[in-house]
């Protein structure tokens, strides 16, 4: 009977069920006496259980240990078995029987407890043949052990191997290392013997910090300064400039130090430059140096431009005789040198200028300061731009021959004083050379002079009316009156020459910004200069185009006549016009 039970009873397809199969009818038996010894007992692993609680899985019962069995109830009927198929059925479970795999009661079983095992389990326990295995257990239990033929131990082949799993050959040395794990570079004996490629190792650089690199430090100011000193005082106490050249050359001063030791030699100088032979001593030492490529002129000149900095006590003289030494050695010229004295160093470049007089010839003086092209009047602090102050400066130097037409604008001023217009164009005629009469500073001095008399005539004229208004309009009609009367005088100097016609015009600019642009004064100038035909209406647009920063006041006059000019400006086209509708 309980063959026929075993047989009836639902399969579910796993071990969970075929184990609390077996631990059902194990309690059977236990409740009929019939328990087997504990040699009888199965030994696979998949029969005990590992949790040591109520056994089942999925579809098992939980009333295991709670009563008797279903199959010891006398009502359990073949309607019942056939009910348990339907629900491991329905629980995705195979409704085939299965048996159980106790050691007792295997009479009836044997031989078909195989068939009832699911697909899978009857595959695990097939022989190669395709048979069953009557020999493991009587093929009532499945093995999962894999099959001695399986994959699993079935070594790797060397091709699978990675290249340092591979047995070493017969003539290959554990030394050596794999040819196939080297990279690519020069080959060298390894320790076999063998020519192998040797590895590329790189090496990483770290910043040295050992006794031998703190000993090749670098040399310092001090070391600097106290090699220059022991070079000057060899130079002063020897008096020989080729000596103190080879010491500066054995002094190997690092090219970033060469500056540092230029600045402290000529600190140094002008320090012991008490005694003018001194200094002389140490300029020509400078020079030769110079000369020979041991200093170069921008050495010269920044350490120049350093003790022009630090003048504190205003020691022009000294200063002015290392200039004139640079200008005559070539290490400055006059426009370099006239660019780093301007300002409130400016008397440093009238001294040099004067130094040269006394070393060089008036003519050759003349002709190199003419070559250079250097303004004076530039040269001058803003406070102190005008020609009056650039005359006494030239006249305290002794250097007034070098702006003659600057002098000769005094003497013109002192001429108008008491003479008229046509004995004023006499005297120019007489005093002023005709290779003046063309040169645009000339026609400056000589527009700038007139019309400050002109200026000066017509308020002394006007002084004498008693009411303002009279007084205004007497100085409009005197400037009209004068500008005719020296209206011969000025025009032939700049008549169909463009070039002077502008100057003539900056001349106006500049007379009118030494007054400080008096209301109305330049445009009345302008348009009286304009209406007498002694400056074309072509200058006067020219100038407005123009840029020019040498002559101030350029802002403050455009201001004053740029109504006029736009004025201008469109007349001028307006008469192109109608001479192209008459052509």
């Amino acid at each position: 009977m309980n063959q026929t039970r075993n047989q009836n009873l639902p399969d579910f397809g796993d071990r969970y069920s075929a184990n609390r199969t077996k631990d059902r009818l194990r309690r059977e038996q236990q409740n009929k006496g019939h328990l087997p010894s504990d040699g009888q007992k199965s030994e696979n692993p998949r029969d005990r259980n590992p949790g040591g609680g109520p056994r089942g899985g999925p579809g098992g019962s939980m009333m295991n240990n709670q009563g008797p069995s279903r199959s010891d109830r006398p009502w359990n009927t073949d309607s019942d078995n056939r009910q348990n198929n339907l629900r491991g059925s329905d629980r995705g479970g195979d409704p085939r029987n299965f048996s159980n795999n106790s050691n007792s009661d295997r009479s009836g079983s044997d031989n078909s407890a195989p068939n009832n095992l699911p697909p899978r389990f009857k595959k695990m326990i097939l022989s190669q043949d395709g048979r069953l295995d009557s020999n493991d257990n009587g093929g009532h239990e499945v093995s999962l052990k894999p099959k001695t033929s399986s994959m699993i131990f079935k070594p790797k082949t060397p091709s699978s191997l990675p290249n340092s799993a591979k047995p070493l050959t017969n003539n290959q040395n554990i030394l050596d290392p794999v040819p196939s794990l080297l990279p690519s570079g020069p080959a060298l004996p390894p320790a076999s013997g063998k020519v192998m490629q040797a590895p590329i190792f790189i090496e990483k650089k770290h910043n040295k910090t050992s006794q031998n690199s703190v000993s090749k430090k670098g040399t310092t100011r001090e070391e600097v300064f106290a090699k220059v000193e022991t070079i000057l005082d060899a130079l002063l106490s020897k008096e020989s400039t080729n000596e103190a050249l080879e010491q500066w050359k054995d002094a190997s001063f690092p090219n970033a130090m060469t500056q540092t030791a230029v600045n402290h030699l000529y600190k140094v100088m002008l320090e012991k430059a008490k005694d003018k032979s001194n200094l002389d001593l140490v300029l020509a030492f400078v020079a030769q140096m110079a000369k020979d490529g041991v200093v170069n002129n921008v050495h010269c000149n920044e350490a120049f431009m350093k003790m022009l900095n630090s003048n504190s006590n205003n020691n022009f003289e000294d200063l002015a005789v290392v200039a004139a030494s640079a200008i005559a050695e070539k290490i400055a010229d006059f426009s370099e040198m006239a660019e780093q004295t301007k300002g409130t160093s400016f008397p440093v470049y009238f001294l040099a200028l004067k130094k040269l007089l006394t070393d060089w010839s008036r003519e050759r003086l003349q002709e190199a300061f003419d070559e250079s092209e250097v303004k004076l009047l530039d040269l001058l602090p803003e406070a102190e731009k005008n020609e009056s102050v650039l005359v006494k400066v030239l006249a305290e130097h002794e250097l007034s021959f070098l702006m003659p037409l600057l002098s000769l604008k005094d003497d013109m001023e002192s001429q108008l004083v008491s003479a008229d217009a046509t004995a004023f164009a006499a005297w120019i005629g007489d005093n002023v050379e005709a290779k003046y009469h063309g040169n645009p500073d000339f026609i400056m001095a000589l527009f700038q002079v007139v019309f400050k008399h002109i200026v000066d005539k017509a308020k002394e004229t006007s002084a004498s009316e008693t009411e303002d208004s009279n007084k205004a309009g007497r100085a409009v009609e005197a400037e009209k009156e004068l500008l005719d009367k020296f209206r011969h005088v000025l025009k032939p100097f700049i008549a169909d020459k463009p070039k002077l016609q502008l100057a003539a015009v900056y001349a106006l600019q500049m007379s009118c910004n030494a007054l400080f642009f008096p209301k109305g004064l330049l445009l009345r100038s302008f348009v009286n200069f304009y209406e007498m035909d002694i400056v074309d209406e072509h200058a006067f647009l020219q100038w407005k185009e123009d840029v020019n920063e040498t002559y101030p006041g350029k802002g403050k006059a455009l201001f004053q006549v740029n109504s006029w000019l736009t004025w201008l400006e469109e007349a001028e086209s307006e008469e192109e016009e109608d001479e192209d509708e008459e052509d």
